[in-house]
């Protein structure tokens, strides 16, 4: 920040400079950050006697980028809450803008990264519906399909984790890890709650818990 609080995306953008403006965005500058005088990148563009700077903030699939470019940061760093909720901001302007700002592809790889950064965090339902989205995006998303199955595992949806393990089975038939993977949650789904557990039924409710 410079002494006005502006960031280097606010400095390129107040002085019209396209160029710097969208290689800023492509590494993951936030134009929504507003400055010390509380406005954004696009209202100090917006202003400037260059209106290069504010066409490229309006660009949809420069803007995704930075966001995307954001969120692969933040889990690289191990902030997997922040990563999470940065893809899902992505997602929402991928969803807006339609295939014009991205295709159904890359709109599975930002689920699939939700759902990645996600499951670090435990949150299990968010990471499924992301690998959910993903797989409707990209059907033969092998790597969202094998979240889709540890998902269900950690939900303790045995019977889903199975048929999804089958399904990236069918997707990797070189990998017969998967196979056994399926196999394992197919038994699991079979087995009691004890079992599961691994303790009796006669089992004292502290060693439940301890299970």
């Amino acid at each position: 920040l410079d002494n006005a609080g502006r960031t280097p995306l606010h400095s390129a953008a107040a002085c019209g400079c396209a160029r710097l403006t969208e290689l800023l965005l492509r590494h993951g500058a936030d134009e929504s950050r507003a400055g010390a005088d509380g406005q954004t990148a696009s209202q100090l563009a917006a202003s400037a006697s260059d209106h290069g700077a504010s066409a490229t903030l309006a660009d949809g699939t420069l803007r995704l980028t930075g966001i995307a470019r954001r969120a692969s940061t933040m889990y690289r760093h191990g902030k997997f809450g922040e990563a999470a909720d940065a893809f899902l901001g992505a997602i929402a302007l991928a969803e807006k803008g339609g295939t014009s700002v991205c295709s159904a592809s890359d709109r599975a790889t930002l689920h699939f990264n939700c759902a990645r950064a996600a499951i670090k965090e435990g949150r299990h339902l968010l990471a499924l519906e992301q690998a959910n989205a993903a797989l409707a995006a990209k059907p033969e998303y092998a790597n969202a399909c094998m979240l889709q199955a540890e998902c269900h595992m950690e939900l303790l949806d045995f019977s889903a984790a199975a048929a999804a393990y089958r399904r990236v089975a069918e997707m990797e038939p070189h990998n017969a890890s998967w196979t056994d993977c399926a196999e394992r949650a197919a038994k699991m789904g079979a087995a009691s709650a004890y079992e599961v557990l691994g303790v009796t039924e006669s089992a004292e409710p502290i060693e439940i818990k301890k299970a």
